[in-house]
């Protein structure tokens, strides 16, 4: 059964339906008009930047579960249905939110999210971690996405970036640079030619400046910064 709220400022019914993406109701009659529903929609952007921010599918599947939002199952059951992380990841994969007529999240935020849904975000003492340029950095020679490696020694962390290729199959090479190295290196590049005020007056890099301006960033075989493409 659908849920169905009429509008004040128009005489026009519209309905969630089972099909309808979270976040919006369609006309009644017109399928493809669809209406944005505010207290949905709030958590649609919340979806996104949960999944920015590092959370894994399981993290944010138990997030909106959390939210009392009725998941609208295809088929009718006596019990409750729980959102799954398969139809989370749908609306995380979903262009309707980029779409020119409601632009819910930006196309920046769009991007990033789909190189998240790729990564494997590292957990320490129960706290989700994750680096600036995860999702970002790139091997030069493969072109795969750098991920994080830490090591440990005489009781200090050490994070690192590597090739991806690398680390899950052996292939191409490792293009390892510390965390901080390459962090410190795009930094300075944009504190050179981005002149926003948020980044000139920050004290170092940070995950919400490099989503914001940074499209993409190559390491090169020795771990140097060989090239950066600004959002």
């Amino acid at each position: 059964m659908s849920e169905k709220w009429r509008t004040h400022d128009i005489d026009e019914a519209y309905e969630i339906r089972e099909v309808t993406p979270l976040g919006f109701m369609q006309h009644v009659e017109k399928s493809t008009v669809l209406r944005p529903y505010k207290k949905h929609i709030d958590l649609v952007r919340k979806i996104f930047q949960l999944c920015i921010s590092g959370r894994s599918l399981g993290q944010i599947t138990e997030y909106v579960n959390q939210q009392n939002v009725t998941y609208r199952a295809k088929y009718k059951k006596e019990t409750e249905v729980k959102w799954s992380m398969a139809e989370v990841k749908k609306i995380l994969q979903n262009e309707v939110y980029v779409s020119e007529t409601y632009r819910v999240i930006s196309k920046r935020e769009f991007a990033i999210a789909q190189k998240m849904l790729t990564i494997n975000t590292r957990v320490t003492d129960g706290k989700i971690e994750i680096s600036p340029l995860i999702g970002i950095a790139r091997c030069a020679e493969c072109g795969s996405l750098m991920v994080e490696r830490s090591t440990s020694s005489r009781g200090r962390k050490y994070c690192y970036y590597m090739c991806g290729t690398n680390k899950r199959k052996g292939g191409c090479t490792p293009h390892k640079v510390s965390v901080n190295e390459l962090d410190d290196s795009v930094f300075k590049w944009l504190k050179n030619h981005v002149f926003a005020e948020e980044v000139q007056t920050a004290d170092g890099l940070t995950r919400k400046l490099a989503i914001q301006y940074v499209d993409c960033v190559y390491v090169d075989e020795y771990g140097m910064m060989e090239r950066i493409i600004i959002a």
